[in-house]
């Protein structure tokens, strides 16, 4: 057994024991307990004690006032989320807090213009909903009226053409039954020099009678009091009965009149009147206009995207139109040019009341040609005619049939 001391503070003993080999050790704090014996560790937990109280105690008294002015911050910042006050906040601190204040001054600061922003935009915002809704409704207001304007005047303009239909037909009548018992007469007294004279004063009121009738008929059209007569017919067969009452034109034009119709054009369906009166109606300018020419008629059929179309194309030797007057001969009494204006201005009504009429029935009508070259009107209709009468374009179509008629300016009916 082997005892060492290491000083007053530890001590420790090892045992050997016999045998192959044993080895203990004994440690003992000797120093320890004589520091125990001593009284040392009551004095140790009594400057414990003391210096924990210490400690609470300036704890208890200091503490509180290091952070009353956090306290004070946060109670303000309380307050100023409910109230909106922002005067409420200190107006300075001292240490690190001071930045924390102004750090959130500068925050409400920005809020507080945010705010005011959003307030001033939504104020003229509100200002221009009224100011805008205010337009609207005055826009409305001028709109149902001008509407009713409108109906007024549609119904004025249906009675004006009623009356106007009627107070021509009855001179018109009269003159062309009273040009054709005179040209009897004239035959029957030998009087024949005067048969032609007679003859013309008869087909100009026929003509007359006939343009009363269609302006009367595009009436009915805007106001709903009529409909495309729709009916299957040969389209070649149409086109041929068409051309015959243009041949006595053509002879006394001193014009060579052709008509091209191949026998597979096939069947329409669609306003044959109509139809006919537009061919008729390109056909005669065209006999009047070609100068002891060529006038050729030609009909053909084509499928488009499995829609099928007939194209009638009504051609002439004369000089064709501009692209000025392309764009007005369907609108206006005289093209743009006075040169085509001699030619075609005569016949810019009964042009455009052929161009209300293809309109009517899904098709539409297009001059080739320029000037110096042969020009030809085509008319492109479908082969089957769908009854789409659309209300708006044949009132602008009346409108401005009614601005030829009259020779008024643009927007006067």
């Amino acid at each position: 057994m082997t005892s060492r001391s290491l000083g007053r503070k530890l001590e420790w003993t090892v045992v050997l024991s016999g045998g192959i080999g044993a080895l203990t050790a004994y440690l003992g704090f000797a120093a320890f307990g004589d520091f125990v014996s001593s009284g040392g560790i009551f004095l140790a937990a009594a400057t414990l004690a003391v210096s924990l109280a210490a400690a609470w105690l300036t704890a208890r008294l200091l503490l509180p006032r290091a952070l009353a002015p956090v306290s004070e911050l946060a109670q303000s910042i309380q307050y100023l989320s409910m109230t909106r006050d922002y005067s409420v906040l200190p107006n300075e601190a001292d240490g690190d807090l001071d930045l924390i204040v102004a750090g959130t001054k500068e925050l409400v600061r920005q809020l507080n213009d945010q705010e005011q922003r959003l307030e001033q935009h939504r104020k003229h915002v509100k200002d221009q909903i009224v100011f805008h809704t205010s337009d609207l409704r005055r826009a409305n207001e001028e709109l149902v009226l001008a509407q009713r304007e409108a109906e007024l005047g549609s119904q004025s303009k249906s009675v004006f053409l009623a009356n106007m239909s009627h107070e021509l037909r009855t001179p018109l009548n009269a003159i062309i039954g009273y040009s054709e018992l005179l040209a009897e007469e004239a035959e029957d007294l030998g009087y024949r020099e005067l048969i032609p004279d007679l003859q013309k004063i008869n087909t100009g009121g026929k003509r007359l009678l006939e343009w009363v009738d269609q302006i009367l008929d595009l009436s009915k059209i805007e106001s709903g009091r009529s409909e495309l007569r729709l009916e299957p017919f040969d389209a070649a067969a149409m086109a041929r009965e068409a051309a015959e009452p243009i041949l006595p034109v053509a002879r006394e034009a001193g014009v060579r009149f052709e008509v091209h119709c191949p026998p597979d054009l096939g069947a329409m369906n669609a306003d044959r009147e109509r139809v006919q009166s537009v061919l008729a109606n390109l056909l005669r300018n065209a006999c009047k206009t070609s100068k002891r020419g060529t006038v050729t008629l030609a009909a053909s059929r084509e499928t488009v995207e499995g829609v099928d179309w007939l194209q009638f194309a009504v051609s002439d030797s004369a000089s064709g139109l501009s692209p000025e007057a392309v764009s007005s001969v369907f609108r206006d009494p005289a093209p743009s040019e006075a040169s085509n204006s001699s030619a075609y201005g005569g016949f810019a009504l009964g042009l455009a009341i052929c161009r209300r009429y293809s309109l009517l029935m899904g098709g539409n009508i297009f001059a080739e040609g320029g000037p110096g070259a042969a020009g030809a009107f085509i008319l492109r209709l479908p082969a089957e005619v769908e009854v789409q009468l659309s209300k708006s374009h044949v009132l602008r179509g009346t409108n401005r049939l009614i601005r030829d008629l009259l020779n008024l300016p643009e927007g006067k009916a």
